[in-house]
Protein backbone atom coordinates (compact mmCIF):
# COMPACT_ATOMS: atom_id res chain seq x y z
CA UNK A 1 0.00 0.00 0.00
CA UNK A 2 1.28 3.44 -1.14
CA UNK A 3 1.80 6.65 1.15
CA UNK A 4 -0.27 9.49 -0.15
CA UNK A 5 1.29 13.09 0.71
CA UNK A 6 2.82 11.32 3.87
CA UNK A 7 0.12 10.13 5.10
CA UNK A 8 -1.76 6.67 5.62
CA UNK A 9 -5.10 6.97 3.40
CA UNK A 10 -8.49 7.57 5.97
CA UNK A 11 -9.50 4.19 3.79
CA UNK A 12 -7.44 2.43 5.46
CA UNK A 13 -8.35 3.44 8.93
CA UNK A 14 -11.30 0.70 9.37
CA UNK A 15 -9.54 -1.89 8.43
CA UNK A 16 -6.33 -1.50 10.73
CA UNK A 17 -7.26 0.87 14.07
CA UNK A 18 -7.38 -0.49 17.13
CA UNK A 19 -5.97 -3.96 15.58
CA UNK A 20 -2.67 -5.35 16.67
CA UNK A 21 -0.32 -7.17 13.95
CA UNK A 22 2.84 -7.06 11.92
CA UNK A 23 3.67 -3.80 9.78
CA UNK A 24 6.39 -3.92 7.05
CA UNK A 25 7.99 -0.77 6.00
CA UNK A 26 9.04 -0.22 2.59
CA UNK A 27 11.20 2.27 0.40
CA UNK A 28 9.95 1.69 -2.75
CA UNK A 29 10.62 -2.27 -3.45
CA UNK A 30 13.37 -2.45 -0.78
CA UNK A 31 12.33 -3.57 2.60
CA UNK A 32 13.12 -1.18 5.12
CA UNK A 33 11.15 -1.85 9.08
CA UNK A 34 9.55 -4.69 10.43
CA UNK A 35 7.09 -3.90 13.76
CA UNK A 36 4.75 -4.75 15.63
CA UNK A 37 2.06 -2.92 16.66
CA UNK A 38 -1.06 -3.07 18.96
CA UNK A 39 -2.86 -0.30 16.59
CA UNK A 40 -1.68 -0.48 13.21
CA UNK A 41 -3.02 2.62 12.10
CA UNK A 42 -1.52 4.38 14.93
CA UNK A 43 1.79 2.91 14.43
CA UNK A 44 2.13 3.64 10.68
CA UNK A 45 0.90 7.12 11.09
CA UNK A 46 3.36 7.90 14.06
CA UNK A 47 6.46 6.23 11.97
CA UNK A 48 5.42 9.09 9.15
CA UNK A 49 7.01 11.89 12.31
CA UNK A 50 9.44 9.74 14.46
CA UNK A 51 12.77 8.60 13.27
CA UNK A 52 11.71 6.93 10.32
CA UNK A 53 10.23 9.92 8.87
CA UNK A 54 10.96 10.17 4.77
CA UNK A 55 12.74 6.79 5.06
CA UNK A 56 9.58 4.78 3.56
CA UNK A 57 7.06 5.34 1.19
CA UNK A 58 4.91 1.67 1.14
CA UNK A 59 4.20 -0.23 3.78
CA UNK A 60 2.03 -4.04 4.27
CA UNK A 61 0.05 -4.71 7.38
CA UNK A 62 -1.04 -8.14 8.66
CA UNK A 63 -3.52 -8.40 11.23
CA UNK A 64 -2.89 -10.85 13.94
CA UNK A 65 -5.32 -12.07 15.97
CA UNK A 66 -4.08 -14.04 18.91
CA UNK A 67 -1.72 -11.87 20.82
CA UNK A 68 0.35 -14.03 22.14
CA UNK A 69 1.90 -14.86 19.02
CA UNK A 70 2.81 -11.66 17.65
CA UNK A 71 6.56 -11.17 19.32
CA UNK A 72 7.55 -14.63 17.88
CA UNK A 73 6.30 -13.63 14.50
CA UNK A 74 7.82 -10.60 14.85
CA UNK A 75 11.43 -12.13 15.87
CA UNK A 76 10.71 -14.62 12.50
CA UNK A 77 10.36 -12.01 9.93
CA UNK A 78 13.43 -9.97 11.95
CA UNK A 79 15.63 -13.07 11.64
CA UNK A 80 14.91 -13.85 7.80
CA UNK A 81 14.35 -10.26 6.28
CA UNK A 82 17.06 -8.73 8.35
CA UNK A 83 15.33 -5.03 7.73
CA UNK A 84 18.13 -2.19 7.50
CA UNK A 85 16.53 -0.48 10.16
CA UNK A 86 16.01 -3.02 12.90
CA UNK A 87 19.26 -3.68 15.08
CA UNK A 88 16.54 -5.47 17.31
CA UNK A 89 16.45 -9.15 16.07
CA UNK A 90 13.71 -10.33 18.64
CA UNK A 91 13.83 -13.45 20.90
CA UNK A 92 11.39 -16.73 21.61
CA UNK A 93 9.41 -16.85 24.56
CA UNK A 94 10.01 -21.04 24.67
CA UNK A 95 14.15 -20.90 23.77
CA UNK A 96 14.91 -21.98 26.92
CA UNK A 97 12.75 -24.89 27.07
CA UNK A 98 14.88 -26.30 23.59
CA UNK A 99 18.51 -25.12 25.41
CA UNK A 100 17.17 -27.62 28.08
CA UNK A 101 15.78 -30.37 25.87
CA UNK A 102 19.15 -30.15 23.86
CA UNK A 103 21.08 -30.47 27.12
CA UNK A 104 19.66 -32.83 27.82
CA UNK A 105 19.40 -35.12 24.55
CA UNK A 106 23.44 -34.27 24.26
CA UNK A 107 23.79 -35.75 28.30
CA UNK A 108 21.87 -39.09 27.60
CA UNK A 109 24.37 -39.14 24.13
CA UNK A 110 27.24 -38.91 26.34
CA UNK A 111 25.88 -40.95 28.90
CA UNK A 112 25.29 -43.75 25.88
CA UNK A 113 28.43 -43.15 24.86
CA UNK A 114 30.04 -43.71 27.61
CA UNK A 115 28.31 -47.28 28.60
CA UNK A 116 29.30 -48.36 25.64
CA UNK A 117 33.11 -47.38 25.84
CA UNK A 118 32.65 -49.36 29.13
CA UNK A 119 31.06 -52.13 27.52
CA UNK A 120 33.82 -52.51 24.72
CA UNK A 121 36.74 -51.69 27.06
CA UNK A 122 35.72 -54.78 29.08
CA UNK A 123 35.43 -57.24 26.27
Amino acid sequence: MFLTDNTISERFKPFLEKRSGIYVLYYNKKLYNVGIAQNLFKRLNDHLNDKHKGKWNKFSACIIHKKKYIKEVESILHRLAEPSSNEWKGKFKEHHKLDREIKKMLNELKRTGDRITRFYDKN
